[in-house]
């Protein structure tokens, strides 16, 4: 499938929501008929929902093909609302971090150093994987860090240069793509968004 990157003219968000939450799936007990909602094997996902309005202009209808272009595509979609917390003091890398693992290997933070990332604060292991930080962060005498993240990896992390701000989701938009303008030519796109594997 298609991957496209987010537009860099968008509309006013005037609204962001990004959580983690598990995936599941509806089911019917075999003695009761009482519906459930399961667990997938495959774990938590990120969702987001955005809304984003516009009064009519040049930047409306180009947004609009970009919307329909989701039907059959998948998205990098930055998380605007991101500030990172920790201090990031140092030139942190990513050494580190398995498939199905919960926790990355940082180096490169100045030694000692206290909260260098903090709970809530966002890094991105790879392209499109971005992951929460769960505890606040404290480099070891090395400039070490192991920090456990949610959702767990999809894949191996990519050894390079960290990424803490300006990180994106690959995503893959589940509603919202239509065109709904009320006068005086107000257009407003209200969006959900799930995590892509």
């Amino acid at each position: 499938m298609t991957t496209l990157s987010w537009p860099d003219s968008v509309p006013c968000v005037v609204h962001s929501k990004f959580w983690i939450a598990p995936d599941q799936f509806l089911a019917v007990g075999s003695a009761g008929g009482d519906v459930y909602a399961a667990p997938r094997n495959d774990g938590t996902k990120w969702r987001a929902d955005l809304t984003i309005t516009r009064h009519w202009g040049p930047a409306v209808a180009p947004f609009d093909a970009f919307l329909v272009s989701l039907q059959s595509a998948d998205v990098l979609v930055p998380d605007a609302r991101q500030v990172t917390r920790g201090s990031l003091a140092g030139s942190p890398a990513i050494v580190g971090g398995a498939a199905g693992g919960n926790q990355v290997t940082l180096s490169g933070f100045t030694p000692n150093a206290v909260n260098v990332l903090m709970a809530g604060d966002r890094i991105q292991t790879s392209v499109g994987r971005m992951h929460m930080v769960l505890a606040d962060c404290t480099a070891s005498v090395d400039g070490v860090v192991v920090a456990t993240v949610a959702p767990a990896l999809r894949v191996n992390a990519t050894v390079g240069t960290l990424v803490a701000n300006g990180c994106t989701l690959l995503m893959r938009c589940l509603s919202g793509w239509g065109n709904p303008t009320t006068a005086p030519l107000v257009t407003t796109w209200n969006l959900s968004f799930v995590e892509r594997f």
